[in-house]
């Protein structure tokens, strides 16, 4: 039988697809849906809301933020959005992580999304209603953008074909900068850092990802508004659509480009944040360093907690590529070692980094923290020296976050969500008994224990000290100040109140004294205040970035924070903080601090231009007045005093009269303007302002129902000498939720008969998920210079139960039938450089054999790694298959696959795979291992010829690079892979004649060993010369390179086959694919 030589583009795109189908069910995490969802749904005038039917609160509250935002964001980008959307909203993380919307696995760093296919917006309550209203409106912004540039999602870029999306600094930076009104403290501290140490790319080498597609494109539109003025923002927006790029786009609203933008926004970046410098404190200038990023590795360094004894401090880090809990001496900074692996297991399938939280028992013994484990929050407890877990706990909550351990050790209080409120819990550690402390939909958290147990501590968005909810709708919600409140929930006191957000108290050592972060001069400082207000407010430490979080140890003589240092996140220990006390008013503010206070905040070289101007338009001012005033003597003088001086006079009067007049009247016309904008933000008879302040009432609360829409639609055609014209398409419906689905996949070729079709049901709202698929295939080959076809069709059904994130059970039954016809009037026209009119010339063929089977498989699968840019870079995969059938078509296979990624430093990672498998029976699969997957224009190998009257399944088996595609063949295999990947190239930058630009580059050390065989006739190797050379293996060994391409990896391999006795010349191999190689 032999293969052919060369694959089209069509038959390539859809073998990458298939290819890419069976990668993600061949391994990958799970989604752990529990099924309790109760969906309903509320209308308003632009959105359909949906909601768990528990979560009411959440719904009506979004429905209220929805209008308003979407009034905002049309008045801002001066458009109306004409599409009416669905709004799907979570009662927390846990049930959006496993949404079925998304195909992704979405962690905590996932606010919200929103998806072309039906315009659905998906979104889960943390707890904070602020945040809550940030995300809607961010992404409403989406919505109402794409809808503006395609004409209506993925519908309208389908009929406009001239539909572009601009890069995603744009999209998610108009987003940050109209849901952030502008500018935020948050997007200050993280530009301010990035430009005093140097990190800020240029505006075309922004990532597709991270902090510069958020707030380095929030921090560009805000640029826009204070440069140009806040309608050349809307217009640059609107001008992508016709202008089709955004270097035209911003040449058209502004009058530069990409390029001339970028040096603009470099010198407005310095002029805001360098002076900073002279004004405030580095953290490694007044602190000790307690982690470094730069040599242990990683991005996130978070939540210290001193021990009660002082001498330790547990801490979160992702040094090691996993969230994990680290132990470090407080004394001499020592590393202690891994106290918690996160990531790893189904007890901490998820740690919490964006609401961390780790407390330790008053005598040391043991630390309490919180993580996800089987898609729900549990509170654990810890044992410190033998690192073993002592108890957990499991509550019928949303949500379960910073945990904080009481002094007398017998309770524990924590943050917990249900049904839309965020309210602070009370546990017995003994009894597992749980009280509920606070009723409201107010956001309580960082809680904090004071030393004699009467009091706990907390930031709150409470507007006031009562301890009962009225029920309003539309409350008052964001402020966050300090308060204390009793353990039993029967009194509660703000202790500090500030225009700004206070967080993280922590105790003084006496009982009476509360630290806390402030960010009220624009950075988050460390801030002392006495309870009762008998001492006045102190600040600790005046610093150039942010305290993000602290403690304060027991003797009171440390205190530990956490700041974005350098692009990353570090903490740093501070000693005698007491010792440091400062005037409040002494501390500088920030430009966006002035800002919000009204303050002057020119910088220096603004001012001198000003200046500058000022002086230049006296000048001209006092020769404008002089050559006035000659121009009028010539007037007088040369018209004698007659008729004509006088009408020339009169003219200029008239035309000075007529400047003033003018300029009077624009300048009521201004006020008008002024005067009615003010009037429309109240004027009662304006009906949709008055709809959108009449929240009170009560919606009509609707049961969701199952519909089908539309959610993927492609398709191509292309022209094949074997197959003639042939097309491809995929066409996929689902329900809003994405808990229904049903895909239609297609190869169309020159009949019905020679076509592929699969048509496939999948439910998946349960934790168990279940799939029905009919197909139809048809595959063609050569038996020596004869050309035959086997059809496949019948029906599939599948399960797929996950037990938690990592490991699952797949389980399923195929129904199939094999035709196999033979073509006598087509004798290889292929090999003699093909034919036209499709394989078989309008010949029906014979049909010599037909099969029937009924085939179960089982396969148990386990995947705990760590995702890169090229593939894993920590953790481990496996999998075991068992396949057969008894009768029709005879035949048992098992097969494993066993990968570990060993990730040795930053980015560099250690990668080994064994694999094998053999089947036995009648009608034994057939493996076929050698060469890449995905290779361009690939060279197969002529593969010997197998007999007509046997029926067998193939397996393909990749990598093995050395040999040629599917070079060896047989009822078995084994294959071993060695990798070291390593950053080859950080940056490339190519000129003339093709100036493009890489970034990333990975690069590949490898070995591969293996090969397919019979096992009656195997001979692997044979002893010579005191060595050994390959027989029935093969191996090769060489170098690579992948580069990212966005949509897909290429990759380039170069390897010398061996036999371990010599090497050979080598081979070249070309590829694409989604993933990397193993």
């Amino acid at each position: 039988m032999r293969t052919r030589r060369h694959v089209f583009f069509f038959l390539a795109v859809l073998g990458l697809t298939l290819n890419t189908a069976e990668a993600q069910e061949y391994f990958g995490k799970n989604k752990v849906s529990l099924g309790d969802f109760d969906w309903h749904y509320i209308e308003t005038e632009h959105f359909t809301i949906y909601f768990d039917k528990n979560s009411l609160p959440v719904a009506e509250f979004a429905a209220k933020e929805a209008e308003r935002s979407l009034v905002e964001i049309e008045e801002a980008l001066n458009y109306e959005m004409k599409g009416r959307y669905p709004l799907v909203f979570y009662n927390s993380h846990n049930g959006f992580a496993v949404s079925n919307i998304s195909g992704a696995e979405l962690t905590e760093f996932t606010g919200g999304f929103t998806e072309f296919a039906q315009g659905r917006v998906v979104i889960p309550y943390t707890g904070s209603y602020a945040d809550f209203r940030h995300v809607i409106h961010h992404e409403l912004v989406h919505s109402v953008t794409v809808e503006l540039w395609t004409g209506g999602g993925w519908l309208g870029a389908m009929l406009n074909q001239q539909a572009t999306i601009p890069p995603l600094w744009v999209v998610e930076g108009i987003a940050e900068y109209l849901s952030r009104y502008g500018w935020d403290i948050a997007a200050d501290n993280q530009m301010r850092d990035a430009t005093i140490t140097g990190y800020v790319p240029p505006i075309e080498f922004i990532p597709q990802g991270g902090l510069f597609a958020y707030k380095g494109g929030q921090s560009i539109f805000y640029m826009i508004e204070q440069e140009y003025g806040r309608e050349k923002v809307g217009q640059v927006i609107r001008d992508v659509r016709t202008a089709k790029t955004i270097d035209k786009a911003l040449k058209s609203a502004l009058g530069v480009g990409v390029e001339e933008l970028n040096e603009k926004w470099h010198i407005w970046l310095k002029r805001q944040h360098w002076n900073e410098i002279n004004k405030h404190d580095s953290p490694d200038e007044i602190a000790k360093s307690l982690t470094d990023r730069e040599e242990e590795g990683g991005f996130f360094n978070r939540a210290p907690q001193f021990s009660p004894q002082g001498d330790k401090i547990a801490y979160l880090s992702d040094r090691n590529g996993t969230f994990d809990i680290y132990l470090r001496s407080a004394i001499d900074g020592k590393d202690l070692g891994r106290l918690v692996e996160g990531e790893r297991s189904s007890d901490f399938e998820w740690m919490f980094v964006l609401r961390p939280g780790i407390t330790w028992s008053p005598n040391g013994q043991y630390i309490a923290f919180a993580a996800k484990s089987k898609n729900k929050n549990t509170l654990y407890t810890l044992d410190v020296k033998r690192r073993k877990l002592k108890k957990r706990f499991n509550f019928d909550l949303d949500g379960l976050f910073e945990p904080a351990w009481s002094p007398d050790g017998k309770r524990i209080a924590f943050s917990g969500l249900k049904d839309g409120w965020s309210d602070i819990y009370v546990v017995d550690v003994e009894t597992d008994a749980l009280h509920r402390i606070t009723h409201d939909p107010y956001d309580e958290t960082n809680l904090s224990w004071s030393p004699d147990g009467k009091w706990i501590a907390m930031s709150s968005d409470n507007p006031d000290e009562s301890l009962t909810f009225d029920g309003r709708k539309d409350f008052a919600y964001g402020q966050y100040d300090i308060y204390v409140i009793r353990p039993d929930g029967s009194e509660m006191r703000r202790v500090v109140e500030n225009e700004a957000k206070e967080s993280y108290p922590k105790w003084g050592q006496d009982g009476k004294t509360l630290a806390y972060i402030s960010d009220r001069t624009g950075v988050g400082n460390i801030y002392v205040a006495d309870i009762d207000g008998d001492e006045p407010e102190m600040v600790v430490t005046n610093l150039l970035a942010s305290a993000l979080d602290f403690d304060w140890s027991p003797d009171g003589k440390k205190m530990a924070f956490t700041v974005f240092h350098n692009g990353g996140y570090d903490v740093f220990t501070l000693r005698n903080p007491m010792d440091k006390l400062k005037e409040p008013s002494d501390l500088p503010l920030t430009r966006i601090a002035k800002r919000q206070r009204g303050v002057e905040d020119k910088t220096f070289v603004e001012i001198q231009r000003e200046h500058s101007q000022a002086e230049q338009d006296s000048i001209a001012s006092a020769l404008e007045d002089e050559l006035d005033g000659e121009i009028l003597e010539d007037e007088v003088a040369s018209s004698g005093g007659g008729a004509e001086g006088s009408e020339s006079l009169e003219r200029l009067e008239q035309w000075v009269s007529d400047q003033v007049t003018l300029a009077a009247e624009e300048g009521v016309e201004d006020e008008m303007v002024g005067d009615e904008s003010e009037i429309a933000d109240y004027d009662s008879t304006d009906t949709t302002v008055a709809s959108l302040d009449d929240w009170e009432g009560e919606f009509k609360v609707n049961k969701y129902t199952i519909q089908f829409k539309p959610e993927i639609f492609a398709a191509n055609a292309g022209f094949d000498t074997f197959y003639g014209l042939s097309g491809l398409a995929q066409f996929s419906l689902s329900d809003v939720m994405g808990d229904h689905r049903l895909s239609l996949l297609t190869s169309l070729n020159f009949s019905i008969e020679d076509s592929d079709f699969y048509l496939t049901y999948a439910y998946l709202k349960r934790q168990t998920n279940y799939f029905s698929t009919l197909f139809h295939t048809r595959l063609f080959f050569f038996s020596g210079n004869q050309l035959f076809a086997d059809r496949y069709y019948g029906l599939s059904s599948m399960i797929d139960r996950p037990f938690n994130r990592f490991s699952r059970v797949e389980a399923s039954l195929r129904f199939i039938t094999i035709q196999r016809d033979e073509f006598a009037n087509a004798l290889n026209p292929f090999v003699n450089n093909g034919f036209f009119g499709g394989p078989t010339q309008n010949n029906a063929g014979l049909t010599i054999r037909t099969d029937r089977a009924a085939i179960p498989q089982l396969a148990l699968v386990d995947d705990n790694t760590r995702p890169g840019f090229y593939g894993p870079i920590s953790g481990r995969r496996a999998r075991l298959d068992l396949e057969g059938s008894p009768a029709g078509l005879e035949y048992f296979t098992v097969s494993g696959d066993y990968r570990k990624y060993i990730r040795m430093l930053d980015q560099y990672t250690l990668a080994v795979r064994l694999s094998g498998g053999t089947s036995f029976g009648r009608n034994r699969t057939r493996f076929f291992v050698g060469g890449m997957n995905n290779t361009v224009n690939p060279t197969f190998s002529t593969i010997a010829r197998v007999p007509t009257n046997e029926v067998f399944f193939s397996s393909f088996v990749w990598p093995l690079r050395g040999i040629e595609l599917f070079e060896t063949a047989g009822d078995s295999y084994v294959l071993t892979n060695i990798a070291f990947r390593f950053p080859m190239f950080h940056q490339i930058a190519m000129g003339w004649p093709l100036p493009i630009f890489f970034q990333n580059v990975q690069g590949e050390l490898f070995l591969d060993l293996g090969g397919a065989f019979n096992r009656r006739d195997f001979d692997p190797w044979e002893a010579r010369d005191g060595g050994f050379e390959l027989r029935d293996l093969k191996g090769g060994y060489g170098f690579g390179a992948r580069v990212n391409l966005g949509l897909f990896i290429f990759r380039y391999d170069i390897a010398w086959p061996t036999d371990f006795a010599q090497s050979f010349h080598p081979l070249q191999y070309f590829s694409i694919d989604v993933n990397g190689v193993f």
